[in-house]
C-alpha cells in the first residue's frame, strides 16, 4: 500500500496523522541530535579554556618559585599513567591529572626567600612552607570544578605512614587521588636538577620510589608505577635507556 494508490481505503486521515507524527518525532530527534553535537562543542572549547587557565595559573606559581613548567608537565603526564594503570577511565585520569598540575598552587603565597633560599629552612620558615598545602586547597575549593585539585592540594604531602603534612593522615585515610600525585610528584623531584643538588637517574629514583612503599606512598600506587617501569612505559622526561639505567 503506498501514498499514492488510487485504492479507496489507501491512505486515510488516521494514516496522515501517522506520518505528521512521526515526521515530528524525526525533527525533534534530529534538533536534539544537533543541540547536543553543539554543547558537545561547546564543552570542549570550555575544557580546552580551563585546560589553557590551569597552565596558566601554574606557570605564575612556577614563576614565582623560579622552577619551570616542565616539572608541571611531567607530573601531569605520570599521574595521568599511574591513574590509568590503576584502572581510572581516561576522563577521570585526565581529570586526576588537571589537578595534579595544581598540586603546589598554594606555593604563591609563599615568600620568595623561602622558596628560592639555597640553605636549610629555618623551623619558622618551614612551618610557612607547610601551609601551602592548605592555602592550596582553599583556593582552589572556592572555585567549583576544582573540587579534586582541592583535596590533592592539601594532602599530597600526606605520607602513608601518618608523619607527613599538613595533618597526619596515615594510610587510606589520605584520598587515593592524592596519593598518586605524590608518587609522581616524587619521582619528577628526584630526577630534576634542584638548586640544592644534581638530578639523579631514574634507576636511582625507582629504588627510591620502591623503597618509600608503605612508608611514604601508597603500596598500590608503587605497585602500579613498578608495573609501568616494566613495561617501559613511564611517561619520563627524556628517552633513557632502561636497561642502562637498571645497571646503573
Amino acid at each position: 500500500m503506498s501514498v499514492g494508490s488510487r485504492s479507496g481505503g489507501a491512505f486515510g486521515a488516521r494514516d496522515g496523522q501517522f506520518l505528521t507524527a512521526v515526521a515530528t518525532h524525526v525533527s525533534a530527534i534530529i534538533r536534539m541530535e544537533r543541540m547536543v553535537a553543539h554543547l558537545q562543542m561547546a564543552a570542549d572549547r570550555l575544557a580546552g579554556a580551563r585546560d589553557d587557565t590551569v597552565t596558566l595559573l601554574a606557570a605564575s606559581v612556577e614563576a614565582h618559585d623560579s622552577t619551570t613548567g616542565l616539572h608541571l608537565r611531567n607530573v601531569r603526564a605520570l599521574t595521568e599513567a599511574l591513574a590509568r594503570e590503576m584502572g581510572y577511565a581516561p576522563g577521570d585520569a585526565e581529570e586526576l591529572g588537571i589537578a595534579a598540575v595544581l598540586h603546589d598552587v598554594g606555593k604563591i603565597r609563599v615568600p620568595d626567600a623561602i622558596l628560592t633560599g639555597s640553605g636549610r629552612l629555618t623551623e619558622e620558615e618551614w612551618l610557612v612552607m607547610k601551609q601551602h598545602a592548605v592555602w592550596g586547597a582553599e583556593f582552589l575549593a572556592e572555585r567549583p570544578g576544582f573540587e579534586m585539585a582541592s583535596t590533592v592540594a592539601r594532602a599530597h604531602h600526606e605520607r602513608w605512614d601518618g608523619t607527613g603534612y599538613p595533618f597526619g593522615l596515615a594510610g587510606t585515610d589520605i584520598p587515593e587521588a592524592a596519593t598518586i600525585v605524590a608518587v609522581a610528584d616524587a619521582f619528577d623531584a628526584i630526577t630534576s636538577a634542584r638548586t640544592y643538588r644534581e638530578s639523579r637517574s631514574m634507576a636511582v629514583a625507582v629504588r627510591e620510589i620502591a623503597r618509600g612503599a608503605g612508608a611514604q606512598f601508597n603500596p598500590a600506587v608503587v605497585a602500579a608505577f613498578l608495573r609501568l617501569y616494566r613495561r617501559r612505559a613511564l611517561p619520563v622526561r627524556e628517552t633513557e635507556d632502561i636497561d642502562a639505567a637498571r645497571a646503573a
